[in-house]
């Protein structure tokens, strides 16, 4: 109970919102570029840019979609699989928008965003390195989740 009250102390007012703003300002930019990427990709797809970071992108993630087709329970295409990851970027920096408004809608979209994350290693049945960074965004978000009431008391 002691540390309950310790950590709230060390918490609350500045540190706490610094601390809320700066986990915020992380998932913003992670956010902008899934968003930037996944356009950028697509719009290669279609014609419309050329970049060699694309090209090199496209070509690696067109050959893990097929190996993993099989196994998949939604066999991606690779416009497919950009589309989803732009729509993830955009779910996020949504989320986290709000978040910095401190809505509480915005956790969720966070959260929306962490099950879409998610659900990438669910349908390739692939467990990566990239986990890990799935495990570390849950852990942020739920920090986040925990700040938020404390900063947002009249602002819904």
């Amino acid at each position: 109970m002691k540390e309950d009250l310790l950590i709230d102390r060390m918490l609350s007012g500045w540190p706490g919102k610094t601390l809320y703003f700066l986990i915020c300002l992380g998932f913003l930019g992670f956010g902008l570029v899934r968003l930037g990427v996944g356009s950028a990709a697509l719009a290669q797809l279609a014609g419309w840019i050329e970049m060699a970071e694309m090209t090199e992108a496209i070509g690696e993630v067109g050959p893990f979609l097929s190996e993993h087709a099989d196994q998949s329970l939604y066999a991606f295409g690779v416009p497919d699989y950009f589309a989803y990851i732009a729509a993830m970027g955009l779910v996020l920096v949504a989320g986290t928008i709000g978040a910095m408004r401190f809505k509480a809608g915005g956790i969720k979209l966070m959260a929306l965003y962490l099950v879409m994350h998610g659900a990438l290693f669910v349908n390739a049945m692939v467990v990566n390195p990239k986990v890990i960074l799935l495990a570390v965004t849950v852990a942020l978000v739920g920090v986040l989740a925990w700040l938020r009431p404390r900063f947002a008391k009249g602002r819904g």
